[in-house]
Formats: C-alpha cells, structure tokens, sequence
C-alpha cells in the first residue's frame, strides 16, 4: 500500500490519517474460465491507568481482552456526537445528494479516540497491536468498519463545547476539502454512498481534540450471531433487504485476510512508520465460493453450505485448512456483494482470533 503524508495546518496543529484502500484482490474462476480496502483522568501511560481489560463483548471465538473498552465520555459527549453527525452529513448531501448515515453505537471509536488521548498518538493501530476491524469485532461489530481518525492541537483553547465544535468542524473540513497528502481516503471514506452508519469518539483536555469515525455498512439482518467454532468451522446466515439494492443472490464470496496475531506497540512505535500511516486489511489468503468455483492468489474453500436468495443467505465452511497454512493470527471474513453493475460492497470485516496461545 502506498503511504500517505501527514497533512496540517497553519493554526495549531491537526493532522489525520488515511483510510484503508480496499483493493480489489479477489478474482472469481468459474473452473476453467475467469469470469473476472475526556478529558483524561490519567495522561501518558501506555498500558492505561484505572482500566481493566475488559473481555470481548460478542461470541468471536478466541477473541483476545481490549484496553479502555469502558472508556469515559466527556461530559458534552452527546452534543459533539450529534454536532459530528450532522457536518458528516451535511458534506454528502452537498457532495453528490448521498443518503445520510445514522448513528452507530459500536463503542470502538470512543474506546480508540480515547486511547489515543490518554497516551499521546495518532495512528489507526493501538497500543495492544489491534486494527479498527479488530476492535469493531471485539465490540461487537457483525458489519462492515472503514476507520478515519484525526487531531487538533491547541494549548489552552478547549474549554469549551463551542471551542471542541469548532476543532471538529476543521477536522472535518480537512478531511473533506484538503484532504490531497492523504490520496483523498477520508473524503472517499465520508462519501461513500455504500455507508449506512457511523460510529464516532470523541476525546479531548484543554489543549488536544480526538475524533474518531467508524464508517460501517449494516445491511445484513442476521438471524443468529456469526458463529466459529474451536475447529475453525464458520456459520453466517441472515436476510438482506432488495429494496434497498442488496439482494442477498448478489453475494459473491466471502474473502478471508490474514494479520499476524497483534504485538503491543510503544507510543514512539505508533508515532513511526508503518503505523503513522493508512492500515491495509491484511494479506489475501482464501475465498469461500460454491462448489464448481476457484479463486486466483489464494486458497480456494468450497463452502459446505452455500444457500443464497433474493432475501436470505446461509454460508457455512471451515477455515481450518487455512489455519493450517498461516497458523495462528487474526482472520477476517469480507462478504463480498457484486451488484449488476459491478460495483462490489463489503458486508462484513469479521475477524476471527486465533490465539498462538491456545
């Protein structure tokens, strides 16, 4: 992935991160025919103060702890959130008429705004090694996350709900309209048309303002939690709606990424590259598909189960002769859906821990 330059500007100091660039690596192969990204109560402490681990807060088997899951909100937390939401919005319906996004209330972009406060740094990873998509699954996310993260430094200047408006409106602003060092991710990002909802942190003390934007995709209406099984045996079922364009036969397969099993960072770690820098979804590594179908540049899983209608889906597979062939690490499921025009949407960024230590 090519890097991106932190941007600035002129008053104080605000800088933000790219985006991640879903590349197109999956490529069907019908056999043998190719059919074709606070306030803080403590300052500085990189394994955090007065914040226990706390464990996952869905089923993901293996699923490892997460610092400041319970993170503090400021007090205004609630008027930010909102204030957020709406230059969010107002920015797509004058860029393109783009449907609003509503709020979501996945708690990894608090928990990452203020983990990143309270230690002093700017990056998509964490101290624990951890990706948006990872935190988002350990929170409980069963969607697709697209993360954009970003600061403003001023000393003194915010005491107050009006000033931290203002820090995010620049913010926002920057990452909309002035956004060119950075490639154009977070713009791409806030107006991707593919987005239904957006989770959003916000941290700040008197002189740092944190925002955090979790854009996610929730289309899918699941009948029973994504399972996974100690043997590595996936279950995901749910209906999808095609009034709203995604018939649920529009499913193509279900990409699986690999990321080595996360090692914690120093804050100096996180201020450096890679880590500076926009985050990739890690490394292709298999594609579930129907019997009859193969996948080029990587395993191909036959699906055990691979049921699909205007309305519903059920895809069971294993991914144990994947395990296998990585080891331990960190493998997440994309549902991949190709509209009749081509254009793909990711339904989920699911990611399933599989403990060196187990």
């Amino acid at each position: 992935m090519k890097r991106r330059s932190r941007g600035g500007v002129a008053l104080g100091l605000l800088t933000v991160l790219g985006v991640a660039i879903l590349a197109a690596v999956s490529v069907l192969m019908l056999s043998p025919v190719l059919l074709n990204d606070i306030t803080p109560l403590v300052k500085g402490v990189e394994g955090g103060v007065g914040q226990a681990l706390a464990p996952p807060s869905n089923s993901t088997f293996g699923a490892p702890p997460l610092l400041y899951q319970n993170a503090p909100r400021p007090p205004d937390y609630l008027l930010l959130v909102n204030y957020t939401l709406g230059l969010i919005n107002q920015d797509r319906s004058s860029n393109g008429g783009l449907n609003p996004v509503v709020l979501a209330y996945n708690p990894a972009a608090q928990q990452h705004a203020y983990s990143m406060l309270l230690n002093g740094y700017l990056s998509h990873w964490d101290t624990q090694g951890y990706k948006p998509y990872m935190r988002y699954t350990i929170t409980g996310g069963n969607g697709f996350v697209e993360e954009n993260v970003g600061y403003v430094y001023l000393p003194g200047a915010y005491k107050t709900t009006a000033a931290v408006e203002d820090a995010i409106k620049r913010i926002e602003y920057e990452m909309v309209y002035n956004d060119a060092a950075h490639d154009w991710g977070h713009r791409l990002n806030i107006l991707d048309p593919s987005h239904t909802g957006v989770a959003i942190g916000v941290s700040y003390d008197s002189d740092y303002v944190y925002v955090v934007q979790d854009f996610s995709n929730d289309y899918i209406r699941w009948s029973q939690p994504i399972t996974v099984s100690g043997g590595g045996n996936i279950v995901m079922s749910g209906d999808l709606d095609p009034a709203s364009g995604m018939a649920a036969d529009g499913i193509q397969m279900v990409q699986v990424f690999f990321d080595p099993w996360p090692a914690r960072l120093t804050v100096l770690q996180l201020k450096s590259s890679p880590y500076d820098g926009p985050y990739s979804q890690g490394t292709f590594v298999a594609g579930v598909l129907p019997p009859g179908y193969g996948v080029q540049g990587g395993t191909t899983i036959t699906a055990d189960q691979w049921l699909l209608s205007s309305t519903h889906f059920a895809v069971s597979f294993s991914l144990a002769p994947v395990i296998k062939a990585e080891g331990p690490g960190c493998y997440t499921l994309y549902i991949a859906w190709k509209g009749s025009e081509g254009h793909q949407v990711l339904l989920t960024s699911y990611t399933v821990f599989v403990n060196p230590k187990a």
